[in-house]
């Protein structure tokens, strides 16, 4: 890539996808370990959060590869974020909207687990 914005922008979305990567698999250590609990209690209140912050952070996997597997297709930043973004060839959102959208879903998948965290009382 020539543009050095654009390159960036590249580093920054596969590092945001490697996160998401390792977050679901501590999502499912964290699940695999309170299947010990021999009361069932944790396993039993983490799921729903469990499946929320999954759902989320999907979402936010998905919009980054959007981000990520349309930049090789452009020369310059300035066409990449005017242009709509193909998904299978067809033209849907322009690069600000897939980045809000993964932003506020990665951002939801934390403070779903945080609280879930922060309030367990078993």
């Amino acid at each position: 890539m020539d543009d050095h914005q654009l390159s960036t922008l590249f580093d920054y979305t596969k590092f945001h996808i490697g996160l998401y990567s390792t977050l679901i698999t501590g999502l499912f250590a964290i699940i695999a370990f309170a299947m010990h609990d021999p009361n069932g209690k944790i396993l039993v209140y983490l799921l729903p959060y469990a499946r929320y912050t999954a759902g989320f952070i999907l979402i936010a996997g998905a919009a980054g590869g959007v981000i990520a597997s349309n930049i090789p297709n452009y020369k310059t930043f300035e066409s990449y974020s005017s242009a709509r973004l193909p998904i299978f060839g067809i033209p849907s959102f322009t690069y600000a909207v897939f980045a809000h959208v993964e932003h506020l879903a990665f951002w939801t998948a934390v403070g779903i687990a945080s609280y879930a965290c922060l309030s367990m009382r078993i």
